[in-house]
């Protein structure tokens, strides 16, 4: 009775082994997800949208980086961004659109864009 005990036991011990190595293995695979937000106006969402992304890239695993290309200087931005950068994942302000191939642009003033959002 003790030895099937301990065979369950060293069953559960073993997968638990496994889906970790799993999640180890798939985790070094995945390729960092690079977002780049237009913003033509103050857009009041900016920082729901960049709590969204932390709790996604968080919960998914998934490393991101996001770049903002704002069409106006503003100090709020400026502001969100440093605290948001030191909080969760690096996050830049750039002045011209200059994203890589892989990047994800999305203009957040058009409608059918948030969808490309990966919450």
């Amino acid at each position: 009775m003790v030895s099937l005990l301990l065979f369950v036991i060293g069953c559960y011990v073993l997968t638990a082994l496994f889906v970790h190595l799993y999640y180890w293995i798939c985790r070094h695979r995945q390729v960092e997800k690079h977002y780049v937000l237009l913003a033509e106006k103050p857009y009041e969402q900016m920082e729901w949208i960049i709590r969204s992304m932390h709790s996604f890239s968080r919960w998914m695993g998934i490393p991101v980086q996001v770049t903002i290309v704002p069409s106006y200087d503003s100090n709020e931005l400026s502001y969100m961004v440093d605290r948001w950068s030191h909080q969760c994942f690096p996050i830049h302000v750039e002045q011209q659109l200059a994203a890589p191939d892989h990047a994800i642009v999305i203009d957040l003033n058009k409608e059918h864009d948030l969808c490309k959002l990966p919450f």
